[in-house]
């Protein structure tokens, strides 16, 4: 997928020149301005790739000129690369978002957290799988039964067709089917598992309930296995790029947050009628 430039923020490349101007005043000048004319790092999609030919050195030179170059530009190439996964990330939440507001539009309620046996109660399917005709994956969800568990024999073959916006772009690698999109359910949490809930029941706001978040802990993307919510215990952790995380809100925001953050907080965030003011979070 590709993003508008002021989603992603500022060119990696073209910032590139900034990182090796720190290398004006040493004896690898020459160098240096040869790899601010043609950069050997090249951005496609999430991943970076280096080309680059070392000129001939004598071989009574003490240290490569090309090495210090190089070793001088992996800071930079490491914050390159994190800016690029989270910009990636937040765009995987944002289309999250949208489509579940999509699926509001149609059905006058966000989807249950699961699709449940209407006889037993039991999940069977996540609700990954409930909005597949909103992130453009109408074909893939006519496949599934749903009225079978998600690792029956059938569903289960499904499984390691896992959409793009699924895959997150610091921890999976494609043909992975494990997803790190999950959201908080029961105990006024945004989402009950086996009912819609409607957005007036958000009387704290929806730009103050967190819908989606990146947790560290990866589940099979049609797995209805999501994160039940108690108010009384501990939160799971969250995935972290450069020690942060980013959340959907139920507005349909996308904000990051530094980690760790106070738990108590996002609590707060997480329950969407608990009448309690939040403090500003850092």
């Amino acid at each position: 997928r590709v993003f508008p430039k002021d989603q992603v923020g500022a060119n990696p490349l073209t910032d590139l020149p900034e990182f090796l101007a720190a290398l004006a005043g040493l004896a690898i000048l020459n160098e240096a301005e040869n790899l601010l004319k043609n950069p050997p790092i090249t951005l496609a999609g999430t991943s970076l790739k280096a080309d680059y030919t070392a000129p001939q050195i004598s071989s009574n030179a003490l240290i490569p000129t090309t090495a210090i170059a190089i070793g001088m530009m992996l800071p930079a190439v490491a914050k390159v690369r994190e800016a690029s996964q989270r910009a990636t990330s937040m765009n995987n939440l944002k289309f999250i978002a949208l489509s579940m507001h999509n699926y509001e539009l149609t059905y006058n309620g966000f989807p249950a957290a699961a699709i449940c046996d209407k006889k037993t109660g039991k999940p069977l399917l996540s609700w990954r799988v409930t909005i597949l005709p909103y992130i453009e994956q109408d074909a893939l969800y006519k496949q599934f039964k749903l009225d079978e568990p998600w690792d029956s024999e059938h569903n289960l073959k499904l499984a390691k067709n896992m959409p793009n916006v699924y895959l997150h772009p610091k921890a999976n690698k494609p043909g992975d089917n494990k997803t790190h999109y999950r959201l908080f359910y029961g105990k006024g949490a945004a989402f009950e598992l086996d009912k819609s809930v409607k957005i007036p029941t958000f009387t704290d706001g929806t730009s103050n309930t967190i819908m989606v978040v990146e947790a560290e802990e990866p589940v099979v993307w049609t797995n209805p296995n999501e994160l039940a919510f108690d108010p009384t215990k501990a939160l799971p952790k969250m995935l972290s790029i450069d020690g942060k995380f980013s959340a959907a809100y139920c507005d349909g925001s996308v904000r990051t947050f530094k980690m760790p953050i106070d738990q108590e907080i996002l609590k707060l965030l997480i329950q969407k009628n608990d009448g309690k003011l939040i403090p500003e979070v850092p």
